[in-house]
């Protein structure tokens, strides 16, 4: 072999040892990325499954608090009906009190002008004396009673207080979860990801209301209104809705929007107002701002 030859065949016996050393490290690498992949993937699932399990414990919690909400304000109810109730039983009994004091003027008179007689009188005063002892004593335990149905009702309300201050608290850990959510949906998608099936849920807009729903504002305190309808007629958070005024020329003043879930009660709701006119609400002229008795309806397209 001419050393031609002996050159060549060196050099091919080194290119031979390259080429090994490449295809060793690129088989290496690729192992190494699909198992650096795969602890990627199994990492995700389990972060899922614990937001999925965390969302529903949260949303068990909000259920039980308004079931509660719902029978406190239930049996706040029945209390002032039973305290109207005890006030009209006491309304009679003075009616009858000062039917009695009537009766024993008129029986004094009588004594007076016919002495014969008085001892009659003197008998249907004392029984009158006793029908009043009696109111009386009626009369003390009909307060008690009333004292004691006030001091429920107080005690209704502050639990019903208590009971909203959770709900909104509640409120507020649900709204930070979905920011939470929808901060891990993005960087998800930034990372060439799709959104999973459970964050579309989470993130899809309220349902629209019906076509026919019709509200009016009842109450109004700065941005904020009462609406005269609540979540069984279908508002959610979310739901925005067109203010109008029917007095005189029928007005467009713009939309109000349910913005939290503590706002929303079964037959009202609490919404901020947004201005048909794009300025501070400050600068809205008194005719350009809602007050009791403007019309609420859903949004018709434009």
């Amino acid at each position: 072999m001419t050393w031609l030859g002996k050159i060549l065949a060196f050099f091919v016996l080194i290119g031979a040892v390259v080429w090994m050393y490449l295809s060793v490290q690129a088989f290496v690498l690729r192992t190494n990325w699909k198992v650096e992949a795969d602890r990627w993937r199994q990492a995700y699932e389990q972060i899922r499954s614990a937001r999925e399990a965390e969302y529903q414990r949260f949303r068990s919690t909000e259920e039980a608090l308004r079931r509660q909400l719902l029978a406190e304000q239930r049996r706040t109810s029945e209390l002032q009906k039973s305290v109207a109730e005890l006030t009209n039983r006491g309304a009679r009994d003075a009616d009858a009190t000062k039917s009695l004091q009537k009766l024993y003027e008129e029986a004094d008179v009588k004594a007076v002008q016919l002495q014969a007689s008085r001892d009659a009188l003197i008998k249907e005063v004392s029984s009158v004396r006793v029908r009043n002892e009696q109111l009386e004593s009626e009369r003390q335990r009909l307060i008690v009673a009333a004292e004691e149905a006030r001091r429920e009702a107080v005690r209704a309300r502050i639990a019903e207080r208590a009971a909203q201050f959770v709900a909104e608290q509640n409120a507020a850990l649900v709204e930070e979860l979905r920011e939470k959510i929808r901060q891990l949906s993005r960087s998800l998608l930034a990372g060439g990801s799709t959104q999973p099936p459970a964050l579309r849920e989470i993130d899809k807009p309220p349902p629209p209301p019906l076509p026919n729903l019709r509200g009016e504002v009842t109450a109004v305190s700065g941005d904020l209104v009462v609406l005269s309808i609540g979540y069984e007629a279908g508002l959610n958070v979310g739901t925005e809705l067109e203010i109008y005024r029917l007095e005189g020329e029928s007005r467009y003043l713009g939309t109000v929007k349910i913005t939290s879930l503590a706002n929303l009660y079964p037959k009202q709701a609490v919404a901020t107002f947004i201005p048909a006119r794009n300025v501070p609400f400050a600068r809205l002229t008194p005719a350009e701002k809602p007050r009791p008795g403007d019309l609420v309806r859903p949004i018709e397209s434009r």
